[in-house]
């Protein structure tokens, strides 16, 4: 149940646009910060922390079928493994969702990003796909300071959530030791 919000907004933004992205991170984080600040009046009304557990994983447990039958599978990721047809088929049907294409219409050939250029035959895609799968388990985490520009991105981001977690958990944690909250 605890992933299901990030995984819901990744798989969500490939589809909203960047327009939109910002606006449904935020919306994200109010609902977060809605639910949590609703679990103290909850919390009052359950008899013991079992049904309060209960109670509170309902919500995120509606959305599991939902999600598991209702989310179509992450384009990036069938193009990541050389399935660019299943790619094309699910943006062509969220574009007949959105009426943005015409239903029926034959799914564009994609371009995978480790196969040379989307050739046809049936050997050439599966060799570069299998040559960019390696390079990306070896090396996925060390692009990441390939460059200053994304070394300074990489440490920058680790130093916010570093801080935000330690913000959010210290504060969490200790707060039974703020003053005033004492017998």
């Amino acid at each position: 149940v605890g992933g299901l919000g990030s995984d819901c907004y990744v798989l969500a933004s490939e589809f909203i646009g960047p327009s939109w992205q910002s606006r449904t991170g935020n919306a994200q984080a109010a609902i977060f910060a809605v639910g949590g600040t609703l679990l103290a009046p909850v919390a009052l009304c359950m008899p013991g922390w079992r049904s309060l557990a209960l109670v509170s994983a309902l919500p995120a447990a509606a959305y599991v079928p939902v999600f598991l039958l209702g989310v179509a599978e992450s384009p990036r990721w069938l193009l990541a493994q050389g399935r660019a047809d299943e790619a094309a088929r699910v943006l062509l049907r969220v574009g007949v969702v959105n009426g943005a294409t015409a239903q029926g219409t034959p799914p564009p050939k994609l371009a995978t990003s480790g196969g040379g250029g989307g050739g046809g035959g049936a050997g050439a895609p599966t060799s570069g796909r299998d040559e960019a799968a390696g390079e990306l388990r070896c090396g996925a985490v060390g692009r990441l300071c390939s460059t200053a520009a994304l070394r300074r991105r990489t440490g920058v981001m680790v130093l916010c959530w570093f801080a935000a977690s330690f913000s959010y958990y210290g504060l969490s944690l200790n707060a039974g030791n703020l003053e005033g909250l004492g017998p």
